[in-house]
């Protein structure tokens, strides 16, 4: 009966096993293609954005070469001046990421003439057709005007484009000095650092070897006095054993005496 009771006890706990293992992979597969499905969703969800995205460009281009519009050269938003966050800088100082407040001038973000007169909202004299015969003839003499002012604008471009490529050498030159004065201090601490081991190590193996030594003539002392008290002890053994040695003979030349004295007499009297 008791056999049988625990037969069935592990027949339910071996069937218990299988529905919890049958049912930990069940919650496996529902998860695992849970997972695949919503990977899937995104998956093709991105892919419409991107088919959403190549249609309107391919729409938006065949309207510009469908209207005569020339294509846009870079797809980056045109950031104007007042666009920028106003910080307000240093005058005649040429800074990373500082931009002036209106009135300042600075080198980076002074607007010329021809920038000032292409973002105004004025029309230009040569492209105006509004304007009458008299600005008509003085288009020419304005193009040669506005070809000076770019030639200007060229320049004073490059002159500060120089500037601003001597300034980043200086910066660069400064920074290198800097590393390697960091790194030439960053040696020496790490050579003096080792020097002051090496001397600590050496003091250590000195105090080590005087140490040794110490104890060595310490040995050698105890070794001597030890030697010395064994001489004393055997010398005084050899003169104890001596004395005993004369004694007993003196008490046996005694009796000898005695005995021969009493053979004497004994003589005597017979």
């Amino acid at each position: 009966a008791a056999a049988s009771a625990a037969k069935e006890q592990r027949d339910a706990a071996a069937l218990e096993d299988k529905r919890e293992r049958k049912r930990q992979d069940d919650d496996y597969v529902f998860h695992k293609q849970w997972d695949l499905e919503k990977d899937e969703k995104r998956t093709i969800e991105r892919l419409a954005a991107e088919h959403k995205r190549e249609a309107e460009r391919e729409l938006y281009k065949w309207a510009d070469d469908a209207e005569g519009r020339a294509a846009p050269e870079g797809e980056e938003e045109l950031v104007t001046y007042f666009d920028k966050q106003l910080v307000e800088g240093g005058e005649l100082e040429v800074k990373d990421g500082v931009v002036p407040l209106p009135g300042t001038y600075h080198a980076k973000t002074k607007r010329s003439e021809v920038v000032a007169s292409a973002l105004s909202d004025a029309p230009r004299a040569q492209f105006d057709i509004r304007a009458g015969g008299e600005k008509k003839d003085k288009g020419g003499e304005e193009k040669a005007s506005v070809a000076e002012v770019t030639e200007e604008e060229e320049e004073r471009i490059a002159k500060a484009e120089r500037e601003r490529l001597e300034e980043e050498e200086r910066f660069r030159s400064a920074r290198r000095e800097q590393e390697f004065e960091k790194a030439s201090k960053l040696t020496e601490a790490k050579e003096k650092k080792a020097e002051e081991a090496e001397r600590a190590r050496k003091a250590k193996e000195e105090a080590e070897a005087e140490r040794k030594k110490k104890a060595a003539e310490e040995e050698e002392k105890w070794r001597e006095t030890q030697r010395r008290k064994i001489k004393e002890y055997e010398e005084k053994k050899a003169a104890k054993e001596a004395r005993a040695a004369r004694r007993a003979a003196r008490g046996e030349g005694e009796k000898n005496k005695k005995a021969k004295s009493k053979e004497a007499g004994s003589d005597e009297e017979e």
